[in-house]
């Protein structure tokens, strides 16, 4: 499947999931995959319950785990309140249905990946029909595109605006959750905490796995870029031969070498006691 062959159409119609051509082109029957998939379907509200959050005088509550998940003060869970009212005005139609139903019940701080390290993450939990149907919703920091302040190009009215517009054009299958906020003069985008997303377990994948894994991220980024983009321009940038392949093959490689150089000083500060590093266990869990 080349996206250049894909009419707009196709491009817009495209998911991944266990009956999508693209998993059967690439990842036909490989148990890899197959676990990943039927792991992305425990990833829902109901199973983050007893990992996140704990009872409290007969209420649910978000569990206290610092430095990875605290709860926040009154003040600051009031205006993660009012922030994700003026949240549900931006979300699609069929979405501020369902929101309407539900209501804030706690609200937390977490640490998340290393992409967002230094931005603010806020997590909430919501209940619908009780404290069995919960919802957990995700409240990150907006920070400005690398890109625009590289080019110093003007400033969005909204940096949560901004990227969740992108991912909504980008993205097969988009959060319908997907809306943002500010609180304060710091702008958020919100999304659910856990949308059935799929995660490969990296060290199963070796041989004819990783190449199919590669394949599979390399056709979902090109169709990304298909969507937001124009493919005829794209593919004529990329040429028919091998020097953009090539280019691309040098710099991930070079990018695999700094992060193994990155961890191993990581290594070394921990060593020395230099940086307190908090168990893979905990991290894990809270995650």
């Amino acid at each position: 499947m080349r996206t250049e062959d894909l009419g707009v159409q196709d491009l817009w119609r495209v998911v991944v999931d266990q009956g999508s051509p693209l998993v059967d082109q690439v990842g036909h029957d490989d148990p890899v995959f197959r676990r990943g998939f039927v792991k992305a379907l425990r990833h829902q509200d109901q199973s983050t319950l007893p990992k996140l959050t704990e009872m409290i005088d007969g209420h649910r509550r978000f569990a206290v785990r610092p430095p990875l998940l605290e709860r926040l003060d009154a003040a600051r869970r009031a205006q993660v309140v009012g922030a994700l009212e003026r949240y549900i005005t931006t979300t699609l139609v069929d979405a501020r249905t369902m929101l309407s139903r539900y209501r804030v019940v706690d609200a937390a701080r977490k640490v998340v990946g290393v992409g967002s390290v230094g931005t603010d993450d806020l997590v909430a939990l919501l209940e619908g029909e009780g404290p069995h149907d919960p919802l957990f919703l995700q409240l990150k920091q907006a920070v400005p595109s690398d890109v625009r302040l590289a080019r110093r190009g003007p400033a969005p009215a909204h940096e949560g605006e901004r990227i969740v517009h992108g991912q909504r054009l980008m993205k097969a299958v988009s959060d319908r959750l997907l809306g943002w906020t500010s609180i304060g003069r710091v702008p958020y985008y919100v999304r659910r905490l856990k949308d059935l997303k799929a995660a490969m377990p990296l060290d199963s994948l070796s041989g004819s796995t990783l190449e199919d894994y590669g394949s599979m991220c390399a056709a979902i980024l090109a169709m990304s870029h298909g969507r937001n983009g124009d493919p005829a321009v794209i593919a004529g940038y990329c040429g028919r031969g091998s020097a953009f392949d090539r280019a691309i093959a040098r710099f991930a490689v070079a990018y695999a070498d700094q992060a193994e150089r990155d961890h191993a000083r990581v290594v070394d500060a921990v060593a020395s006691g230099r940086l307190v590093a908090t168990g893979d266990q905990e991290v894990q869990e809270a995650s």
